[in-house]
């Protein structure tokens, strides 16, 4: 501090309750002797690193290479890739979760990457990337998609294609039974439909197809037919999770809160509920069930990749044994044909090490030898490594999918907890009630 603030008052106090002792500094903002106010910047805390990384290099402490900040930086490029996709704060959310990025929501939103080993919250990647900052950020983007172009006169304001698009996909939801029937509604309100690994919409007017994931999580393919098919239970769904969050809100005595939040984790809500829905998950029960079966097939095929491994390492031992045997094979016939006793132990004295191996060898060879007494050959040896090695890529692919399955479980039960605020007092609450007709 005296070389980065020379004339500035400062106090440092030094915590050492916890496991890793730090500092809190506080400095005052004014120089003493010219009165000027520090400017803090990105320059000035790189000055700042820099004499701490110094002090530290002459005291012989380690210095924080540069390297060990890439998970944030790796974070705060899946943030801003998400958000270029995202035209809501849940959708946000699914992107990243499609990254393959765990969340906790708390106080602050907290992200978890893959190689990551813990939780880091969005605050702690400064003010253009909190929570605020993004929404904002989303907010911007949707107001340019979303700006109305054309003015008619002075007092009318034509209405946006996507809001024209939205009303009439949810006067089509109400008055469809099927998701062919939604489909021939739209195009007798004049729509043009393209079908494609993204479902499209063009007015006759119109120049452009509109995605309708363009619109958010509502208007996605899958749950268009949901909305459609099983209409009551989404507005059960869509109810009880207002129910919920309302609680959450009574509870907290933050009213204001409550409001900003049923409006922010809605869609992501509905998702969370139909995801379970759609595979056949009813209660908490259903959902650690499946859950426990996945991590039990998991631990399954890791033990059966490992006792492969095994079996591959032990076949490489036999090949290397069959070399090592015709290697040093000449010495052991050479030590055979000495019958002096203290020509042999000179002799074993200068060749310890490949006679060692030699014996180890055969012990090796001979535990291989099949019923008939037959030592395996190198090429067959390296045929069933071939085919071991072909069996465990097969196991590790299918794994990495029980990985990923697992993965959108725990996410489902994670956002299930933490978004609607809901203790299960019983194994067996439902987490949504089926009505069978609309």
């Amino acid at each position: 501090m005296k070389k980065m603030y020379p004339n500035h008052q400062y106090v440092i106090e030094t915590h050492i309750d916890r496991e890793h002792i730090h500092n809190h500094i506080l400095v005052n903002s004014v120089d003493f002797e010219v009165y000027k106010k520090i400017n803090s910047n990105k320059k000035s805390l790189e000055k700042l690193r820099k004499i701490s990384d110094d002090i530290c290099k002459e005291k012989g402490l380690s210095v924080i290479s540069y390297s060990e900040f890439s998970h944030r930086k790796e974070l705060m490029t899946a943030i801003d890739d998400a958000l270029n996709k995202s035209s809501s704060f849940e959708e946000f959310i699914s992107h990243m979760q499609e990254q393959n990025y765990q969340i906790k929501q708390g106080k602050n939103y907290s992200f978890k990457g893959e190689n990551d080993k813990n939780f880091i919250r969005l605050s702690s990647l400064g003010t253009a990337y909190s929570e605020s900052a993004i929404t904002k950020r989303i907010e911007e983007k949707v107001s340019i998609l979303n700006r109305k172009k054309q003015v008619y006169d002075n007092k009318s304001i034509k209405m946006s294609k996507r809001k024209r698009l939205r009303i009439t996909i949810e006067s089509a939801i109400k008055n469809s039974n099927s998701f062919d029937e939604f489909l021939k509604k739209m195009e007798s309100e004049g729509y043009e439909i393209k079908r494609g690994k993204h479902l499209a919409f063009r007015y006759s007017s119109d120049e452009r197809f509109q995605r309708l994931s363009s619109l958010g999580e509502l208007y996605e393919e899958d749950m268009l037919k949901i909305r459609i098919e099983n209409y009551d239970t989404y507005l059960q769904i869509l109810a009880e999770i207002k129910e919920r969050t309302i609680e959450k809100t009574v509870s907290n005595s933050d009213v204001r809160l409550g409001k900003k939040q049923l409006e922010k984790n809605i869609n992501a809500n509905i998702k969370t509920v139909v995801f379970l829905k759609n595979n056949g998950i009813h209660s908490i029960e259903d959902l650690n069930k499946k859950i426990n079966e996945l991590q039990e097939k998991r631990n399954s095929q890791l033990k059966e990749v490992s006792a492969i491994k095994g079996e591959i390492s032990a076949k490489y031992d036999i090949v290397n044994s069959l070399r090592i045997y015709w290697q040093y094979k000449p010495l052991a016939y050479e030590l055979r044909k000495i019958k002096v006793e203290k020509e042999q132990e000179k002799f074993l004295e200068q060749h310890t090490e490949e006679i060692g191996k030699f014996k180890n060898a055969i012990e090796i060879i001979n535990n291989a030898k099949d019923k008939n007494g037959n030592i395996p050959k190198a090429d067959q040896l390296y045929n069933e490594v071939e085919k071991l090695n072909e069996i465990k890529e097969k196991i590790l692919s299918e794994n990495k999918k029980v990985k990923e399955e697992l993965q959108l479980f725990e996410n489902a039960k994670h956002n299930f907890y933490a978004a609607m605020n809901f203790e299960v007092q019983d194994k067996t609450t439902h987490i949504y009630h089926d009505q069978n007709s609309r």
